[in-house]
């Protein structure tokens, strides 16, 4: 679709806001029972929950001072520091992409996700349950720091309707229901 239609910045604040009602829902229905189940040590979940926070805000930080030098050297065109950010933390792409190249993007982006789940998979076959429950948090603290930092804010740059706050909802309800009903 995104080859072939690019949608109105209203219309990408309320797919943003259902993506963080999604991913939201998969935080507290996979994700954070998942962490439990791992019985690993508190102290463990709590440091790796803190260490995540601080990996994505330092993630941040480092991005933007990517964009403040490539901006004052005067580079154009889709920015590095955002393509980087993208391929890390997986976010959406700027506006400024479209068409075929938001779809080698995206398809690029998939296959980052695919050699990283094998790679993760493989160095954590085996693993003791703090060391998975660790990385669990960690990861849990992504994710959240992506819905609040990434998809919310980027959502909030258009005026916000109040029909935002319900498609958040929907999004945590469509994700909850799938998992509801497969059970």
């Amino acid at each position: 679709m995104a080859a072939f239609w690019t949608p109105s910045h209203a219309m990408r604040s309320l797919i943003q806001h259902f993506a963080a009602g999604v991913v939201l829902a998969a935080l507290a229905v996979e994700l954070l029972p998942e962490i439990e189940r791992e019985h690993a040590p508190s102290l463990v979940l709590v440091g790796a929950f803190a260490l995540g926070s601080l990996f994505m805000y330092g993630l941040k930080l480092w991005t933007l001072r990517m964009e403040h030098a490539a901006t004052a050297a005067g580079a154009s065109g889709l920015g590095t520091g955002l393509l980087l950010a993208t391929f890390i933390d997986v976010a959406m792409t700027s506006a400024a992409t479209a068409g075929w190249r938001i779809v080698a993007i995206s398809g690029a982006l998939g296959l980052t996700v695919l050699l990283f789940s094998v790679l993760g998979s493989a160095l954590l076959s085996g693993a003791s349950h703090a060391v998975i429950g660790g990385t669990l948090a960690f990861s849990a603290a992504a994710l959240l720091y992506l819905v609040t930092e990434e998809l919310l804010m980027e959502a909030h740059e258009v005026e916000e309707k109040p029909i935002s706050t319900l498609v958040l909802f929907a999004g945590f309800l469509a994700f909850w229901s799938i998992q509801l009903i497969g059970r």
